[in-house]
């Protein structure tokens, strides 16, 4: 069967983008020697958008629909929705949704990042009541601290634990399941979800329960702005919207 399918995949004429926060998932499936796919198809680099591109773009078409986004508007979207212009998108949709006076700005934007929050709060919150405190206490850790390799001092201080092999134990659940929530590239473990990590993040008191470290307000804050520069100051100052 899997002959059949690597055939199949290799008779493929057209090309595949991988484009949202879960395609380096997808890239492990050519990549990764455990992977039946493997070396299955020829990888071609596809960088991001230019920003200034992106940002002309969003102008062009709120302005199609009678709305004004400023350049500071556009730019706060593209920092909340990262390198994934499927994000992106996603938070440009909802903005759009929220856009009622001709002008659109920060206003619609916090409204838009709420609701995308507000709607992964089911699936956020089920995942954690499968976890014990110590195994929510990395994979928080994992959220704030995802551009650390699990075996720096940093990152284990904050997830609580003395060796990068308990990272791995306590995060088994989230990295094995049908639908993985965590991945793991090189040395670092990574929330696939650009918009579930920032939910994770933003979970300030419990954040602060289970993390010491940040428990000081300036250091939790510093934390956040490493996820997201620009995150609505409620929400950066972790202030539960749902």
């Amino acid at each position: 069967m899997l002959g059949l399918l690597r055939g199949e995949l290799q008779r493929l004429k057209i090309p595949c983008f991988f484009a949202g926060s879960s395609r380096e998932s997808f890239r492990s499936l050519f990549t990764s020697e455990t992977s039946p796919f493997f070396e299955s198809a020829r990888l071609l680099e596809v960088g991001p958008l230019p920003i200034a591109e992106v940002t002309a773009f969003l102008l062009a078409q709120f302005a199609r629909g009678g709305f004004t986004l400023t350049r500071e508007a556009a730019q706060v979207i593209l920092s909340i929705g990262g390198e994934s212009p499927n994000d992106i998108q996603h938070l440009a949709h909802e903005v759009w949704n929220f856009a009622v006076q001709k002008s659109v700005g920060a206003q619609e934007i916090d409204l838009a990042l709420a609701k995308i929050l507000q709607d992964l709060s089911p699936m956020g919150e089920a995942w954690l009541a499968l976890l014990s405190k110590h195994q929510t206490r990395v994979l928080l850790a994992t959220a704030l601290f995802d551009h650390l390799g699990s075996s720096t001092e940093e990152f284990k201080r904050a997830a609580g634990v003395r060796n990068p092999g308990a990272i791995k134990s306590a995060l088994m659940p989230c990295t094995s399941s049908s639908d993985p929530i965590v991945e793991k590239i090189a040395s670092r473990y990574r929330v696939r979800s650009r918009y579930l990590r920032l939910w994770l993040s933003t979970r300030r008191h419990l954040v602060q329960e289970m993390i010491p470290t940040l428990r000081d307000e300036t250091r939790y804050q510093a934390a956040l702005r490493q996820v997201c520069q620009q995150l609505p100051e409620d929400l950066r100052l972790g202030v539960d919207r749902d």
